[in-house]
């Protein structure tokens, strides 16, 4: 197995069971909220839709993840 995805709610335990699958499986993690999320004037922001679309993608291409996160479009606020 190379790429596993963990998709739930918030507080759903994606994120234990991420690290414990990459750990178990020898496969790095990624863990969207890390890259959805930017830092501006001390505010989380957003990416644009394109933004997103092009970084997902560029996660998604390696060969081998454990990836976590919700669903495309919850994470709007």
């Amino acid at each position: 197995m190379e790429r596993v995805a963990v998709i739930g709610c918030g507080g759903s335990g994606k994120t234990m069971l991420s690290r414990r699958l990459g750990t178990r499986l020898g496969l790095p993690v990624v863990h969207i909220d890390a890259h959805y999320w930017r830092e501006v004037d001390g505010r989380r922001v957003e990416p644009t839709p394109e933004e997103w679309v092009e970084r997902h993608r560029e996660l998604v291409a390696e060969d081998r993840w454990v990836i976590d996160g919700m669903k495309l479009g919850e994470h709007a606020e």
